[in-house]
């Protein structure tokens, strides 16, 4: 684990986008151990997002030296929120003078708190002409642009496959299937520094509709799946990032595909539900300890289910909600998974029966679960609720402009939600929304710029979005990537 000092450096680090490979595997590793800590990194991007709003020009003067007057005794900022705040400074100058504005920015970049800031009136500070020829000039303010750009062409066009950020920032993708339709051994993985993928060695065993998990050592299992004869396998692998190679992993318990597969803080992997080798949804879950390389089960859930979303709350119970239940059909019961008592208690109803939708851990420890295949499974629906952990129930918000289904999802580091991707009424698409959880809205987000549904998403140690592959509008693998360049403020 970090010392507080050494988090609060790559926290900071983080929200700017500065991370080098090896610290953001760092922070990922403390993070994932530390539920404390994530909320305090949200604060911290939560106060960028408060001083991207500071309403300094519509404020009185006095009203505009209080906001930044709060805004520069946080902690001490990145250097994005540096000249995010001088901006803001640049609008106080226009209300109140260049004199002012002259000394908050000198304050500022020495890195100097300010706590009470000069009146433009006060003896002393005469204004200069508002057209000065001499002096510093204040710095341009950018901001990296928000949108996707290509993050390398695969090796292997790939559908329905697997990804997972390794330890040293490098993405293995495995798996999935080819043109053909049938399911590949093959893996690769992407550079982090050029953004190139490579061949990565073969998997013994072709499958898709698996999973991909990296352990607490680095190495990463792939699991289950749907083999190359079309029935769900219980076989693991594990590969070595170091070795370059796979091994033979533990069976599980149970053969099974299209399951969720989270691992917990204490670096079990819980593995919940999808269809066993008859097609038929799971009502089973199961363990597996890495550390002694052994399955064991959970208590069976309440409904069998498959094609559902599950998701890890900060508390480090296991959210399980909606999917493709026994009787032929989306379902709208949610159920949580308590690791430690090895149980599942009831999470609530839905307010809409849903499979094949997405679910996003919101800062505040909420659920946000969206679009989907409704109860009579034939069109996606747009619909979106929220889960609170507080009241374990369900909330439901305005819907998406778009409906869909097996579509992406990931959380922004200014807080927002994004929904990307997926189909349509059958029609591959590419545009985006984002949802934000403090107005409970949502806007438009920047296109993929190739429409695609059935990919795979990671999101990187710097907290940018990939995606890779999936499937186009006729149904065949796609090789292109893309990375999301996603703002740290608003």
């Amino acid at each position: 684990m970090l010392d507080h000092e050494r988090f609060l450096e790559l926290a900071a680090a983080s929200i700017d986008f500065e991370l080098e490979t090896s610290e953001a595997a760092e922070l990922d590793r403390h993070l994932a151990g530390c539920g404390s800590c994530r909320r305090t990194l949200q604060a911290m991007r939560d106060d960028a997002r408060t001083i991207m709003s500071l309403p300094v020009r519509a404020m009185p003067i006095d009203r505009s030296q209080d906001a930044l007057a709060g805004a520069l005794t946080m902690r001490r900022p990145s250097a994005t929120l540096r000249l995010v705040l001088v901006a803001a400074v640049l609008a106080l100058v226009a209300v109140g003078g260049l004199a002012v504005g002259a000394q908050i920015v000198r304050n500022f970049l020495d890195n100097r708190v300010v706590t009470t800031l000069p009146s433009p009136t006060a003896p002393g500070l005469v204004e200069p002409s508002p057209n000065p020829t001499n002096g510093p000039t204040a710095p341009a303010v950018t901001e990296a642009p928000f949108g996707w750009a290509s993050g390398g062409d695969l090796v292997f066009a790939r559908s329905d496959h697997a990804a997972a950020l390794l330890d040293d920032g490098r993405v293995l993708a495995s798996g999935g299937h080819d043109a053909s339709l049938v399911a590949t051994r093959s893996t690769e993985l992407r550079d982090p520094v050029t953004g190139l993928w490579s061949k990565g060695p073969d998997m013994a065993t072709a499958r898709e509709l698996h999973a991909e998990v990296t352990l607490p050592d680095g190495s990463v299992m792939v699991i289950g799946g749907v083999g190359s004869n079309g029935r769900a396998l219980a076989s693991t692998e594990v590969y070595d990032p170091v070795a370059n190679s796979w091994s033979a992993g533990a069976p599980m318990t149970h053969a099974r595909s299209a399951f969720v597969a989270v691992r917990l803080p204490n670096g079990i992997i819980a593995v919940i539900g999808g269809y066993d080798s008859a097609g038929a949804p799971l009502a089973s879950a199961e363990r597996y300890d890495w550390s002694h390389q052994q399955w064991s089960d959970y208590h069976l859930m309440t409904d069998a289910r498959a094609k559902f979303s599950g998701t890890l709350l900060d508390n480090g119970d296991v959210l399980v909600a909606g999917g493709f239940g026994k009787a032929g059909k989306s379902i709208a019961t949610a159920e949580l998974l308590d690791p430690g008592a090895l149980r599942w208690t009831p999470a609530g109803t839905m307010g809409v029966a849903r499979r094949l939708q997405t679910a996003t851990l919101l800062a505040d420890g909420r659920v946000l679960v969206a679009g989907g295949f409704g109860a009579s499974g034939s069109l996606p629906i747009a619909s979106a609720e929220i889960y609170d952990p507080a009241t374990n129930g369900w909330n439901g918000v305005a819907a998406m402009a778009t409906a869909r289904d097996v579509a992406g999802a990931a959380a922004l580091p200014d807080g927002r939600a994004i929904v990307l991707g997926g189909s349509s009424a059958g029609t591959r698409i590419a545009s985006t929304e984002l949802f934000d959880p403090i107005q409970l809205r949502w806007s438009m987000g920047p296109p993929l710029a190739v429409a695609r549904s059935y990919f795979a998403l990671v999101v990187l140690g710097d907290r940018r979005v990939l995606v890779v592959g999936g499937e186009d509008d006729r149904g065949n693998p796609l090789s292109s990537t893309e990375i999301l360049a996603a703002p740290s403020g608003r």
